[in-house]
């Protein structure tokens, strides 16, 4: 079972020749949240053109 955070945790940023990244962890009401709105992670998944 993952463990989620009192509140929003933000990994260092790291870089390659193009873009900017960055890992966050939501908080589970967020993460339930966003599951909900992307129809069950469906949308998370799709290619955009």
């Amino acid at each position: 079972m993952p463990q989620f955070p009192n509140r929003i945790c933000y990994s260092e940023k790291y870089y390659d020749n193009e873009y900017e990244y960055r890992h966050v962890i939501l908080t589970k009401e967020l993460a339930t949240r966003v599951v909900q709105l992307s129809n069950s992670g469906s949308r998370l998944l799709k290619a955009r053109n």
